[in-house]
């Protein structure tokens, strides 16, 4: 893992000092957790108009002359053309939006299919992925979002959306990159941070499952335009063709490792990083369930949120990895002969 030489850790004395430091553009804060934590992530900025990042003249090659974006410097910009990835189909709830029912939540594995706002159920295709696609090159990681549409009200993705990377394959997330939603078809660092977890905590005291610890989630920014030690770091950019799809990239060495596991988010209701895993933080009530047949239907309080599981890459999954994605088949059972009722033992 890259090492880290400084980072924004939230207090209540570095929160005041964000607010007094921008008093003409204050950084909101995320609301209360459930739990004991000392100081949620604060959400990211809401979008601004930006200049557009010139083209790559070879789309095969990431460096780029250097210019300026929003009075930052950049040096290095992700891909035009983004290559080709592994993709992941997602489950589509707009088939029975209707009905205001899902199918595939697990608040136990944290694995979330629940675009409908609590109690209504009034479905937001902003917020349901469809599928889900990761490739590379040269120095970035790129992550596809395919939604089931756009916020009609705002006119385009207008949700948080995230890849939280597990780079140590422990079930717990790292890292977490994060954004904000907007109508920019060019490379942007608007609304865009990089999270990680300080003290191990993401998932509480046991990975994935629910427990009763919860920790403080995500508490380090690593990149955000307030922490520029690297403006090149992350992006965010709409497919310029297709709103429905929005697209993420990431410095490799950012996240220090060429295999994780990796999950995607799109989070219009809680988004709060510091709450992660939300699981340890909502009891089933207070979560409530998008499963017609769950005792606690209909969605409560943890809405408008859609997560993949845990997805492989660059590495075989064993199959036993707790919220992954791939399952060990069964092993079949040797069959026994029939015998003859005339069969006799030898000897």
């Amino acid at each position: 893992m890259l090492k880290i030489k400084k980072f924004i850790k939230f207090s209540p004395i570095i929160l005041a000092l964000v607010m007094v430091v921008g008093a003409c553009s204050p950084v909101p804060v995320t609301g209360e957790s459930n739990s004991d934590n000392q100081g949620a992530i604060p959400e990211a900025e809401a979008p601004v108009s930006s200049d557009a990042a010139e083209s790559p003249a070879d789309a095969s090659s990431e460096a780029q002359p250097e210019a300026m974006i929003e009075d930052v410097q950049h040096n290095i910009f992700p891909l035009t053309l983004i290559p080709d990835g592994i993709v992941k189909v997602e489950i589509d709830t707009s088939i029975n939006a209707e009905k205001k029912v899902a199918v595939g939540d697990s608040l136990r594995l944290g694995n979330f299919e629940r675009p409908f706002t609590q109690t209504e159920m009034a479905y937001h295709p902003e917020t349901d992925l469809l599928d889900v696609a990761i490739s590379e090159a040269a120095d970035y990681f790129y992550f596809t979002l395919t939604l089931n549409g756009i916020d009609d009200l705002a006119g385009f993705p207008s949700a948080f959306y995230g890849v939280e990377i597990d780079s140590d394959l422990d079930g717990r997330g790292d890292f977490l990159l994060w954004v904000k939603g907007d109508g920019n078809t060019d490379w942007n660092i608007d609304g865009v941070m990089v999270l990680a977890d300080s003290n191990d905590d993401v998932g509480g005291s046991l990975a994935v499952i629910p427990d009763s610890n919860p920790g403080n989630g995500y508490d380090q920014v690593l990149f955000s335009k307030e922490m520029l030690d690297d403006p090149d770091a992350a992006w965010k950019m709409l497919d310029a063709e297709d709103a429905n799809v929005v697209h993420l990239a990431v410095k490799k060495d950012l996240i220090g490792s060429a295999f994780f596991l990796w999950k995607a988010w799109s989070d219009g209701g809680m988004a709060d990083p510091a709450m992660f895993d939300y699981n340890d933080n909502f009891t089933d009530p207070q979560a409530g369930s998008p499963l017609v047949n769950n005792d606690f239907y209909p969605v409560n309080e943890l809405d408008l949120v859609d997560s993949t599981c845990w997805i492989a890459y660059n590495f075989q999954p064993s199959g036993n990895e707790l919220g992954g994605c791939y399952k060990r088949p069964p092993t079949p059972k040797p069959s026994t002969p029939e015998r003859s009722p005339n069969d006799r033992p030898i000897g």
